[in-house]
């Protein structure tokens, strides 16, 4: 969930954002997609939370650091080395301020710690956190309609100032190429919530790698389908659902739909690793 404010490119974190979150893309296992990663507008250099979340952002593992001593200040005691080596994002932290990011990679964690580690690695080592669109954002992508699907195109709006006008169709069909990349070669398994697999299926002039899935997908979930399209096999494997652990509030929370998705993808991973 998203704030309620109007959709923009959040200029702060542009710099330091390198197009995903997490592991690497290209050596992960696991793909998680998204429409966009999106940060309040307050998230701004002096922030108590900025040197840690620049630091993620960047791929530096001192991160963890950072994030031992915030939760120290806020806390007033010390961290256990288990609550930092199962820390998968800053949104974990005690001190982060924004309700709805933490609500959100809380399930995430619930997720990772269904799943035993393998030796000194976590799942969560293995995770990337990939995106339709380039650079970070601020505000409800909801509120921006037709024009946040210009901007995956990689057409500038009046969504973005005249400065990021100038490099930003670029940067996105660079991006675009880097993200069909990272998916056609994973060797491992693409999840893709349906509001995402929407904006794929209906565009189909981006990512062809979704093509071949679309007609049986929207056939799978018009007919129940549990909620959820699962390919099984090939590299990359498909998991299209809309039982999935994205959506933390709401009719998700209260049909008890949170736990059943933990668990659905979490036996999915688990039978990935030991393949």
């Amino acid at each position: 969930m998203k704030e309620n404010r109007p959709f923009s490119i959040h200029d702060s974190l542009k710099p330091w954002y390198r197009g995903f979150q997490g592991a690497n893309p290209s050596s992960a296992k696991f793909l998680f997609l998204s429409k966009d990663a999106n940060f309040p507008r307050s998230f701004t250099e002096g922030h108590k939370i900025w040197n840690c979340l620049k630091a993620f952002l960047t791929g530096e593992q001192p991160w963890l650091t950072f994030a031992q001593n915030l939760e120290l200040r806020k806390l007033k005691k010390s961290i256990s080395k288990d609550h930092l080596h199962h820390l998968h994002h800053p949104a974990l932290l005690k001190v982060w301020p924004w309700k709805d990011g933490a609500r959100y990679h809380a399930t995430f964690s619930d997720l990772f710690r269904k799943i035993p580690d393998q030796g000194n690695e976590t799942i969560h080592s293995k995770s990337s956190f990939v995106d339709l669109l380039c650079w970070p954002t601020s505000g409800n992508s909801s509120t921006a309609g037709g024009k946040f699907i210009e901007l995956i195109h990689g057409h500038s709006n009046d969504l973005l100032n005249a400065e990021q006008r100038g490099g930003f169709d670029r940067a996105q069909c660079e991006h675009i190429n880097k993200l069909d990349k990272w998916v056609s070669e994973c060797r491992g398994t693409v999840f893709v919530p349906f509001s995402a697999f929407k904006i794929v299926a209906r565009e189909r002039t981006f990512l062809t790698w979704c093509y071949e899935h679309v007609d049986s997908v929207q056939a799978h979930l018009a007919v129940g389908g549990n909620w959820i399209f699962d390919t099984h096999t090939g590299q990359p494997r498909w998991v299209i659902t809309k039982l999935f652990p994205y959506f933390p509030g709401g009719r998700f929370q209260r049909k008890g739909f949170r736990d059943r998705a933990i668990k659905q993808v979490a036996r999915i991973m688990q039978e990935a690793v030991q393949s």
